[in-house]
């Protein structure tokens, strides 16, 4: 056989061996982005889903039905009213606490 032939035949082996490994892992990443797709799909169903849910859940006059239901909240009265200068000695106050009556 010629030497051209052999190399020639080496060469084509080699070819073979690259495109047969190519083809294997074109398969297992078309496999992998199946797998994705899937998994993208179920994501987006899941979502939907949570959306429906957050729509009833959502709802004003539900929120309102629960909020009278367990939160008993009531309108505020005359005397729950403050004037601004007592609310702000109110918050300094609680900045800045007394010391105890006890000092050593």
């Amino acid at each position: 056989m010629r030497l051209a032939t052999v190399l020639f035949s080496i060469f084509t082996v080699f070819i073979g061996v690259v495109l047969f490994h190519t083809k294997h892992k074109v398969a297992l990443l078309e496999e992998e982005i199946g797998r994705c797709e899937k998994k993208l799909r179920q994501e987006r169903e899941a979502v939907s889903v949570l959306q429906a849910e957050w729509s009833y859940l959502a709802q004003p006059r539900r929120l309102q039905k629960l909020a009278d239901q367990f939160l008993m909240l009531r309108s505020p009265n005359v005397s729950q009213h403050i004037e601004s200068k007592e609310l702000i000695k109110m918050c300094i106050d609680l900045d800045h606490p007394a010391s105890p009556s006890g000092d050593l």
